[in-house]
């Protein structure tokens, strides 16, 4: 009985001990926006970039797990990436936005042979997923309106770097701060609250 008793203090002592609180300026800060209604999470990233690739998959499972709304803004990144953008609004029009950014990461950081260097390699990428590519062939008006929105809202949050989480549009994660996706949901949780 006293083993169990030693047992279930340091448990409890060592759950306390690295359990770290969160704290506004380090690992997170506010930026000058007005907080949303409903709780969101923004993510803007690039499936190009590595660390997006690393994060981007728990943070959907972790936004779906806690019923969030989950707002993906990709970042056009080098000679492919306005084009990158438009078939992610393709995509997303047609509900397979998550299968297409998956087939795409995995393209480029799994199978290096693959990563899509031309306008038609993403239009490959679509039709993989199911997607009917024609108005990302075409390039309706329609794609370039929703990528200018992107385009905008990466401008108005300064994005510099990616993967950037913004939380609730007013409360930006500080990523290097945080040592694990643990971290990551629990803080996500805290600020949602």
């Amino acid at each position: 009985m006293k083993n169990i008793l030693l047992y279930l203090a340091l448990s409890l002592f060592s759950t306390a001990v690295f359990s770290i609180q969160f704290e506004k300026g380090k690992h997170y800060v506010t930026l000058p926006h007005s907080p949303t209604i409903d709780a969101q999470v923004m993510l803007f990233h690039s499936p190009y970039c590595g660390p997006c690739a690393m994060v981007h998959r728990p943070l959907v499972e972790m936004v779906q797990k806690h019923g969030l709304i989950f707002n993906e803004i990709v970042v056009g990144m080098g000679p492919v990436g306005r084009d990158v953008q438009e078939a992610f609004v393709v995509a997303q029009g047609q509900g397979t936005e998550q299968a297409f950014i998956e087939e795409l990461i995995h393209r480029i950081h799994f199978r290096r042979d693959q990563t899509p260097k031309f306008r038609s390699d993403i239009a490959d990428v679509l039709e993989v997923c199911g997607v009917n590519s024609q108005s990302f062939e075409q390039r309706c008006n329609q794609i370039q309106d929703k990528v200018e929105d992107f385009n905008s809202l990466i401008k108005e949050y300064r994005i510099r770097a990616t993967p950037t989480i913004v939380v609730n549009g007013n409360q930006q994660i500080v990523l290097h701060q945080l040592s694990n996706l643990e971290e990551l949901e629990r803080l996500i949780v805290e600020l949602t609250s």
